[in-house]
């Protein structure tokens, strides 16, 4: 048996890694899709990784509690737990497939409150968008943006950004 030459033995290795890391190409290129979507955003930042879905919003705690159980009524879910310390609050929905939205809120200082929109890894993100940005629009029917902020403020926002 002849054995194989030293440039042969390389194209096999690889051919054999390529094989092996051709089924995460599809994961990999999502990452840029996910990145893009997931842009600064007028008063707030925003950031979509994992199914979870994080931005932080120059509101009032306590408003941002109350945007979260508006927007669970607007679209019908089911509020299975609600849990509210001093600095922290995560409600769990339902919708009536059975997916858990998971809405943790974080007071960052007295006029910043962090959200983070959990769908989980499987989860469809579309649901965590669609509940953030009701979220968003009951934040600005409540005129509850600190001073004259709002995410339609033209000045592009300026809240510190970073992936959960």
């Amino acid at each position: 048996m002849k054995v194989p030459s030293s440039r042969a033995r390389r194209s096999l290795l690889a051919l054999t890694l390529l094989a092996c890391l051709a089924p995460l190409c599809g994961c990999l290129a999502a990452a840029p899709v996910f990145a893009a979507g997931a842009t600064a955003t007028s008063a707030g930042v925003s950031f979509l990784q994992r199914g979870k879905l994080a931005s932080y919003e120059l509101v009032l705690f306590e408003d941002a509690l109350e945007a979260a159980r508006r927007a669970g009524r607007v679209h019908k879910l089911h509020l299975r737990r609600e849990r509210i310390e001093d600095d922290w609050a995560r409600f769990i929905f339902r919708d009536e497939r059975g997916q858990d939205i998971t809405v943790r809120m974080e007071r960052r200082t007295e006029v910043i409150t962090g959200i983070i929109i959990d769908v989980g890894r499987l989860g469809r993100t579309g649901m965590g968008g669609l509940f953030h940005r009701q979220m968003l629009h009951e934040l600005g029917k409540m005129d509850a943006y600190h001073e004259t902020w709002s995410r339609d403020d033209p000045r592009n926002g300026g809240a510190g950004a970073g992936i959960q």
